[in-house]
C-alpha cells in the first residue's frame, strides 16, 4: 500500500467535498457546520496563493484526508 501527500489541485474538489461532507455529519471535529460543494470547494483551491494550500493524503491514488494551510480562511467569517 503506497500513501502519497500531495498539494491538492482543483481536480481534487469533488474527493475533498465528499470527506468533508462526513466531516460535517459527524458534528464532532470541526468548527464548520455546512460542507463546501465541489464548486466552492474548487473555487477554494483556486483562489489560494502560491504560499497556501491544500494537501491531500492517498491511497492507491483515493484522496482519504486533507489539510488546509492559509493565512485566513473566509469560510470563518
Amino acid at each position: 500500500m503506497e500513501i502519497s501527500i500531495r498539494k491538492a489541485i482543483a481536480h481534487d474538489a469533488e474527493e475533498i467535498s465528499a470527506i468533508w461532507r462526513v466531516i460535517c455529519s459527524e458534528r464532532r471535529y470541526t468548527a464548520v457546520s455546512k460542507p463546501f460543494t465541489t464548486e466552492q470547494e474548487r473555487e477554494y483551491i483556486s483562489s489560494l496563493s502560491d504560499r497556501e494550500g491544500i494537501f491531500v493524503v492517498e491511497i492507491e491514488d483515493q484522496i482519504i484526508g486533507f489539510q488546509s494551510l492559509d493565512k485566513w480562511a473566509k469560510y470563518s467569517d
